[in-house]
């Protein structure tokens, strides 16, 4: 009753504005099924632009007419009129950005006039990042370097307690994040809790490497890809 009253809120609110523009993407959900989110960003009575979620739904296809048609299915069952349509942004992988066969374009042949495209800037701004990090050797390495880090320890309960026993020892210390493959802000995380925590790793690291006859058979070729990682950042 909450969700569906509060959908009928946004609805009134985007119908009052003389045009909206219509934001989509995909994710997959902890089963596994694509997850469709649409929102809708319009400028409300007060002059104020507003950005509110219309309604996450099951992706079945993503193509680019695919997207395109259930976007616009999507704006028709909640009574969004087309024509009123006047701005689209998604990211810039080629099934949403691409101008002939991406989402984009598939928009404006559904409603049958010119939607204006605008690329996603957040994800304009973490590609160029990304290039960037990539055409350096040394940054590259480093980053697999703290990916490694965390599948080491996480991947073993054991491994992993004896972590964080080490760590309830040291102040300012952070745990250690996984690397996010489209979130910049989680791999500064994860450099900053390598950081904060690279006493307690090592420590770790050469506890471990005296007590190896306690840990399982993968632990002895991890220790060994990790020794010659770390011994590079100490320098």
């Amino acid at each position: 009753m909450l969700s569906n009253e509060a959908q009928r809120l946004i609805i009134n609110d985007v119908k009052e504005a003389p045009f909206y523009s219509v934001m989509a993407d995909t994710t997959p959900d902890i089963s596994h099924k694509d997850c469709l989110a649409i929102c809708v960003r319009y400028v409300d009575s007060k002059g104020q632009a507003v950005e509110r979620l219309l309604e996450v739904a099951e992706g079945k296809n993503k193509t680019g007419l695919g997207t395109a048609t259930e976007t616009i299915d999507i704006l028709t069952k909640n009574s969004l009129c087309t024509d009123n349509l006047a701005f689209q942004s998604y990211d810039l992988a080629n099934n949403m950005s691409g101008s002939l066969n991406g989402t984009q374009a598939k928009v404006s042949e559904l409603v049958g006039h010119n939607v204006l495209y605008i690329s996603c800037q957040a994800h304009r701004i973490n590609t160029f990042i990304e290039h960037g990090c990539n055409s350096s050797l040394i940054i590259s390495n480093m980053i697999d370097k703290l990916e490694n880090f965390y599948v080491f320890f996480s991947a073993s309960n054991k491994r992993y307690s004896i972590l964080c026993k080490e760590m309830s020892d040291l102040d300012n210390v952070l745990q250690l994040r996984n690397l996010s493959e489209t979130r910049w802000t989680a791999r500064a995380e994860s450099i900053e809790a390598v950081w904060c925590s690279f006493e307690a790793i090592c420590d770790n690291l050469h506890y471990i490497s005296s007590h190896q006859d306690s840990y399982d058979r993968l632990t002895t070729p991890k220790l060994t890809v990790l020794t010659k990682s770390y011994t590079p950042l100490i320098l």
